[in-house]
């Protein structure tokens, strides 16, 4: 048996697929099958939607353990981290809600933005190499500490050897430098 899951507003769904299961079954299983018969043989977790407060949290919380970042605030309201003086994630208010700016690959900008309702082309950023995530239902925290992270490693790839942070074994998924 594998896992595969699928979501939806204020669901989501580790479907345990049988053995020799394609890709169409997944499908099939993820919409078409009701919501009170998800409970049997499958793994069910309710998500909530993102609030302003909780995605200004989770993305601060993961970029404060990568190596070598600090806060820094350069407006009232509006604070940057940075790696070695270079910036790879903006958190600032907007309209009333907390906003996260992080540096992304354009392709990868690209293919976000086509697919989270609630990540759109870079604030007030280059909107080729930058992405706002906004609060809402289709980000969760997994997704934003991946985004934090590659947004962090786009950036030290870029520092000269001398300058990158020693990365501690386990802190980051599998990268070379």
């Amino acid at each position: 048996m594998s896992r595969r899951v699928c979501s939806g507003p204020g669901l989501t769904v580790a479907v345990k697929l049988p053995n020799g299961a394609n890709q169409s079954w997944f499908r099939s299983v993820c919409i078409f099958m009701p919501r009170d018969q998800w409970k049997r043989g499958f793994i069910v977790r309710e998500s909530r939607a993102m609030d302003s407060q909780h995605l200004r949290d989770v993305s601060l919380s993961r970029a404060r353990e990568l190596p070598g970042s600090e806060l820094y605030e350069f407006a009232p309201g509006a604070e940057a981290v940075r790696v070695r003086g270079k910036w790879f994630m903006v958190l600032m208010e907007l309209h009333g809600q907390q906003i996260v700016n992080l540096k992304t690959d354009p392709e990868a900008g690209a293919a976000l933005r086509d697919n989270y309702a609630h990540i759109q082309p870079g604030y007030h950023m280059n909107k080729k190499h930058w992405i706002t995530l906004t609060p809402g239902d289709s980000l969760d925290d997994v997704l934003i500490r991946e985004l934090v992270t590659e947004s962090y490693l786009i950036v030290v790839a870029k520092l000269p050897k001398k300058h990158r942070p020693v990365v501690p074994r386990g802190i980051l998924p599998e990268f070379e430098f």
